[in-house]
């Protein structure tokens, strides 16, 4: 049996999701509200109350970032093993998937509302994207094969990993500008600089 655990100055505490066989807390944000998943369900945990995050019709959901407003993201099965992402805020379900995605894996969101994560092409390769109110952009790090973000803070860094041609795994690091029309936006990733053309929206 597996048990989501906390770790505050040391003092460590366990989370199991009351009657779960197995817990897995992926995520917490400012005021401690923890986010994870046991079983083929996902939920979040204030201190007192544990709540389950169940996408609508889903096979199965994982509950992976929250922010500070309590919003979630995740992702979701439903018929298949192909993931898709979802947001749950204020009781409102919204689904996320990438534009002509073959499956789409949402990881972090901050607290302006910015959402990180993961899609796979018709290809079977996976690009990053950010999604900024419905408005995506994909990116690779230079000379990659994969592309994977799993986390974005306040400051617009998103972190995550990628893939060589070598497939030699490497972290990153990659900072967003907020960029005019039609101006560019720089992320550096692993001592390199990719360059993405992203346009202000209006």
């Amino acid at each position: 049996m597996f048990s989501g655990f906390t770790d505050i100055a040391g003092n460590y505490s366990l989370s199991n999701y009351p009657g779960g066989d197995a817990s897995y807390l992926s995520g917490v944000n400012d005021n401690g509200q923890l986010v994870g998943s046991y079983a083929a369900n996902g939920y979040t945990f204030d201190g007192t109350t544990y709540t389950t995050i169940d996408v609508p019709g889903a096979a199965s959901t994982q509950a992976i970032g929250i922010n500070n407003s309590g919003t979630v993201v995740g992702v979701y099965t439903a018929g298949s093993y192909l993931y898709h992402g979802f947001m749950y805020a204020n009781g409102i379900y919204t689904l996320i998937d990438f534009p002509n995605a073959t499956a789409t894996d949402v990881r972090g969101i901050n607290n302006e509302g910015q959402i990180v994560g993961s899609y796979m092409d018709s290809n079977g390769v996976y690009h990053g994207f950010l999604d900024i109110g419905g408005i995506f952009t994909s990116f690779d790090a230079p000379g990659a094969t994969s592309t994977f973000a799993s986390g974005i803070n306040d400051k617009g860094q998103i972190v995550g990993d990628f893939t060589d041609a070598g497939h030699a795994g490497h972290g990153f690091i990659g900072q967003i500008e907020t960029p005019e029309p039609s101006s560019l936006a720089l992320l550096a990733i692993g001592g390199a600089t990719l360059v993405l053309r992203r346009r202000k929206r209006v």
